[in-house]
């Protein structure tokens, strides 16, 4: 597990609180595009892994879905895959876009849910 995946893991959020979003976003500069990244442990009926990937331009700004090539958004998904990497449960993958990003959305796993019990005993 990376460092950012253990911290969000260590720090599950309500979803519906945009104001504790703050610490989880990253942005992540390639060499031909740049990422604003959010990557948290969601507390919903059940524990989920979520991030949020939004293509930006040079001027770092949200591009819209719409203005974004094919590539881009392949990009975008190829990114949000590798921020999950080894967590969660690959099968319960749920992808969407809303109008400026892309949400990758994982259910815990059981051994995840049990480092998080045991880090909050």
């Amino acid at each position: 597990m990376t460092e950012r995946q253990l911290f969000a893991l260590a720090n599950p959020v309500d979803p519906g609180d945009l104001l504790v979003l703050e610490p989880f976003a990253v942005t992540i500069r390639g060499e031909h595009q740049s990422y604003g990244s959010i990557l948290t442990v969601d507390r919903t009926e059940f524990l989920c892994w979520h991030v949020c990937v939004t293509v930006l331009s040079p001027n770092l700004k949200p591009i819209p879905h719409s203005g974004l090539s094919h590539l881009q958004r392949k990009a975008a998904e190829r990114l949000a895959r590798e921020l999950l990497k080894d967590v969660g449960e690959p099968e319960s993958e749920q992808v969407k876009w809303d109008p400026k990003c892309l949400h990758l959305i994982r259910k815990v796993t059981t051994e995840e849910s049990q480092l998080l019990k045991t880090a909050h005993a």
